[in-house]
C-alpha cells in the first residue's frame, strides 16, 4: 500500500467519524458510547492524519502521526475484541494500527530526537 493510499484512508475515515457517518454513529451507539467521544476520537485521528501529510516535509510528523493513529487503532481493536465483534470488524483497525506503527518505527529517529 503506498503512502498516498494510506493518507487517503486516514483522511476519509476520520472525516466520516467527525461528520457523523451512519456506520460510525451506529458503532458508537451499539457500544453505548457518547456522541462527544466519537467526535473527539475523530478529531484525534484527523490530527494524526494531518501530521502524516506534514510528514512529507518533516519526518518527525510521520512518527508523531503514526503513533497517534497506531495507539488509537489499538484502542479500537481492543474494544472490538472486548465486545466480541466478528473478525471482519476487528481486523481492519488492527491492520491500520500495524501500518501506523510501522510508519512510526521507520521514522523513530525523528521521534527520539524530540526528546534529546
Amino acid at each position: 500500500m503506498s503512502y498516498n493510499v494510506f493518507l487517503f484512508l486516514c483522511f476519509g475515515s476520520r472525516y466520516v467519524k467527525v461528520d457523523g457517518g451512519k456506520q460510525q454513529v451506529e458503532i458508537f451507539k451499539e457500544l453505548n458510547l457518547p456522541k462527544w467521544l466519537r467526535i473527539v476520537t475523530g478529531l484525534i485521528e484527523l490530527f494524526g492524519a494531518i501530521s502524516l501529510v506534514i510528514g512529507f516535509y518533516d519526518g518527525k510528523f510521520v512518527a508523531i502521526g503514526g503513533l497517534i493513529l497506531g495507539l488509537t487503532m489499538i484502542g479500537a481493536t481492543a474494544i472490538h475484541f472486548l465486545i466480541k465483534d466478528p473478525l471482519n470488524k476487528t481486523i481492519p483497525p488492527l491492520i491500520f494500527a500495524l501500518l501506523s506503527l510501522l510508519l512510526t518505527f521507520t521514522h523513530l529517529e525523528y521521534l527520539l530526537n524530540l526528546f534529546n
